[in-house]
């Protein structure tokens, strides 16, 4: 008989040494993918919402919100920052169209969230 001990715990060590490192290498590929679409997608996102509850608690601090300066040629600009001036943009229309008092009724049904009233 032929003893294969020390061969099968060789085997058991590379074994284990590759599962610590697919283990590294998938850990590793997961942060880097996080860290990406926090950068180009969740931030931006929260941006917006900020912009919109801000424009939605008070309509005429719209003209505060800053737009997002954006790159002079338009393939290298980011969609996100073209939605959130698109975001502002419609704000200021929106206190352009219907004044002061309009905003007033708009910000009380977007509060509400749910049904559109001109007699509140």
């Amino acid at each position: 008989m032929v003893d294969e001990r020390g061969k099968e715990k060789l085997q058991a060590v590379l074994n284990i040494v590759r599962t610590l490192f697919v283990c590294f290498v998938l850990t590793m590929g997961a942060m880097f993918f996080s860290s990406d679409v926090n950068e180009i997608a969740l931030h931006p996102l929260e941006k917006m919402i900020e912009k919109v509850n801000k424009i939605a608690s008070n309509p005429s601090s719209v003209n505060e919100i800053k737009l997002i300066k954006l790159a002079e040629n338009v393939e290298e600009q980011k969609e996100t920052a073209l939605i959130s001036n698109s975001i502002v943009k419609i704000g200021k229309l929106l206190i352009l169209g219907f004044g002061e008092a309009g905003s007033e009724i708009i910000a009380k049904n977007m509060a509400q969230g749910k049904r559109f009233s001109i007699l509140k």
